[in-house]
């Protein structure tokens, strides 16, 4: 989401790319980039080696598509941890639907 907020220009591409023909396969290969880019384990990664549904959801896009105008609208905060890389505040912004 910091990100998202930080290059609108690329949020916009992501919630274009989404709408269109092949959103799906774009939902994939965003959601891919999500968990590289917020690994909460700084010294491990995560790789799903086939598609995966995880509860009821195939991806974390759907906030973004239920919300495309969420932003992130205050200071971040994240645990003092060297091994955990967790945000435990996250003050967003965005209009209800």
């Amino acid at each position: 989401m910091v990100a998202l907020t930080e290059w609108p220009e690329e949020k916009q591409r992501w919630i274009d790319a989404l709408a269109g023909p092949q959103g799906d396969e774009v939902g994939w290969i965003a959601a891919e980039e999500i968990v590289r880019w917020s690994s909460p384990v700084v010294h491990m990664k995560r790789n799903a080696t086939w598609d995966t549904v995880l509860g009821s959801e195939e991806s974390g896009l759907v906030l973004l598509q239920a919300f495309p105008d969420i932003e992130v609208c205050g200071p971040v905060s994240k645990s003092g941890s060297l091994f955990l890389n967790v945000v435990t505040n996250l003050p967003v912004r965005y209009t209800p639907t």
